[in-house]
């Protein structure tokens, strides 16, 4: 009996109802196998079921030799193989089972449900259902399946460039060109590959760009801290030098006030000594007028009237004033050199370099005059520098030419041939502005250093003809002069100039002062001594003024 049991076909170990494996099996008269708790599920639990197809009632019995069987077949079914495991991570289950899923075997794109191995069969065995197409089973398995005609992708439509089923050829897609995946994909294939060496090559070229952008970013860190040490260094060794410097003036001048003392000390004890034997003589002249002795008198007379040996004071030269003007000179310039260095900025590069350079900030060229009007000063012309052909006017602010020489007595610092006079304030160590009113033909504005020669009609006498002095030409076609060398200058007539000198950076600027400033020109030098306003007057109704202006910019 059980070799005939286990000879049965696998199918008819499974319910017709839930297709799991039969649990106390009935049979009905055709053959159709049942689990006896399906049956009192879905009948009037007699054990009577109506066919709807023949409207016939029949009556279920129990299959004794599938129980049997199925007795037989138990133990081996609780030790599921590997392939009936359950749903594990990653895995697709069977839409089937109803405890506990297992995993599934294959997709029917007909039922559009995934099936274990076991709930699979059937497709093996009804032949209505062997058509049925199977396919491996994937989470994304629906978006291969048409959702309009709940078909198979297996059609490609190069003229939508999508995927379509079988129908959807005959429905919309019946006049475009169509071609299997496999065909398209060959060609997109080698496109995609391209794209994707493209895509290491460009990988593989910012690869080489990051490597080289770290080792910039280490190269900047490095030369920064190598850079604040050596900034760092320079500072102590300023500072050492101030140190230094300091304690050697204040050595010399605890020295010089040592040995001015002991020149005051020495002619004060002469004079304490003087003062004493004078004291003793004029006690003895008082003595003698008062004496009653006549004979006395007369012979004493004679040795009083002698005057004591004064000493000569006259050579005994010391200084009384310690102030030295140089030092305290050199020290401001020193001083405004290093507040400017809390203005310095590193400049911007556009590649690599070995040093940063660094940039002390000049001022900019095009200012409002409010702004220049903070650097004003006061200029006075010097007689002693004037041309005796120029008449100096209004405190010495206003300078014309004279028909006649005018008779100035001799001085060193006074120009004798060229029409030219100087100011007296010499301008070092930071920024000027002044402004002139200028009238006449033509007229030379500028500066120069005073070694300028004074005498004879060769350039190194002339303003703007040598290395010692600029100029700027105010005339019609205006130009600027240094060395004999010339710029024109193109611009309307103007009357009123105004000139910046940044000493420092070496700059000096011309503007015509109009409602708003207008920049000449620009000369750009390194100024070593300090520097004097000059002005040169070559025709007899030339004329310069030195504006006088308070803080509103008004005369």
């Amino acid at each position: 009996m059980a070799e005939e049991n286990t000879s049965l076909p696998q199918d008819q170990f499974h319910c017709c109802m839930c297709l799991e494996t039969l649990e106390g099996a009935v049979s009905s008269p055709f053959g159709i196998h049942f689990c006896k708790k399906c049956i009192q599920n879905g009948s009037d639990k007699t054990g009577e079921v109506s066919y709807q197809e023949c409207r016939e009632t029949v009556n279920l019995c129990k299959d004794t030799v599938i129980i049997e069987a199925e007795e037989e077949l138990k133990p081996k079914e609780l030790s599921p193989a590997p392939s009936q495991s359950e749903v594990g991570h990653g895995d697709v289950g069977c839409d089937a089972c109803t405890g506990k899923r297992r995993r599934a075997e294959k997709f029917c794109v007909t039922c559009l449900a995934s099936f274990c191995k076991t709930h699979i069969q059937l497709h093996y065995q009804v032949p209505a259902w062997k058509e049925h197409k199977l396919i491996d089973p994937s989470e994304n398995v629906q978006t291969k399946i048409c959702t309009k005609h709940l078909k198979s992708l297996d059609i490609f439509c190069k003229t939508d460039q999508a995927c379509i089923c079988i129908m959807c050829v005959m429905d919309t897609h019946n006049t475009h060109v169509m071609v299997e995946p496999q065909k398209e994909r060959t060609e997109k294939q080698i496109h995609l590959e391209a794209i994707r060496s493209e895509n290491q090559k460009t990988i593989e070229e910012r690869q080489t760009k990051l490597e080289k952008m770290r080792k910039a970013l280490e190269h900047i860190k490095v030369s920064a801290d190598k850079e604040v040490q050596e900034c760092e260094k320079n500072f102590t060794d300023l500072i050492h030098c101030i140190e230094e410097t300091c304690r050697k003036v204040t050595e010399q001048i605890r020295q010089q006030e040592t040995r001015e003392m002991e020149k005051v000390e020495a002619i004060i004890k002469r004079l304490e000594k003087e003062i004493e034997t004078l004291k003793k003589r004029d006690a003895d002249v008082t003595e003698l007028l008062v004496t009653d002795d006549n004979i006395h008198f007369l012979q004493t007379f004679s040795s009083l009237c002698v005057p004591p040996a004064k000493e000569d004071l006259s050579n005994m030269n010391f200084m009384a004033d310690f102030s030295c003007q140089t030092l305290r000179k050199e020290v401001s310039l020193l001083k405004q050199r290093l507040e400017k260095l809390r203005e310095v900025k590193i400049e911007k590069v556009t590649s690599a370099v070995n040093v940063i350079p660094l940039h002390i900030p000049m001022f900019p060229e095009q200012k409002c005059r409010p702004e220049l009007l903070k650097y004003f000063c006061h200029l006075t012309l010097d007689p002693n520098t004037a041309n005796g052909h120029l008449f100096l006017s209004e405190g010495n602010k206003k300078v014309t030419v004279m028909k006649k020489e005018t008779m100035y007595p001799d001085h060193p610092d006074r120009f004798d041939h060229w029409w030219q006079v100087l100011c007296k304030e010499a301008l070092s160590g930071t920024r000027y502005y002044w402004e002139l009113v200028l009238s006449g033909r033509e007229t030379e504005i500028g500066v120069t250093y005073k070694k300028i020669a004074r005498k004879g009609k060769g350039r190194d006498s002339h303003i703007g003809r040598n290395e010692e002095s600029c100029t700027l030409t105010c005339f019609s076609v205006s130009s600027l002069r240094h060395n004999s060398r010339h710029t024109k200058i193109t611009v309307p007539h103007y009357h009123r100039i105004g000139v910046y000198l940044d000493w420092p950076a070496g700059s000096l600027l011309f503007f015509r002062v109009t409602d708003t400033m207008t920049l000449l020109h620009k000369f750009q030098s390194t100024f070593t001594e300090p520097l004097y306003p000059a002005f040169w007057l070559p025709y007899k109704d030339s004329c310069v003024t030195i504006c006088t202006l308070n803080k509103s910019g008004h005369s």
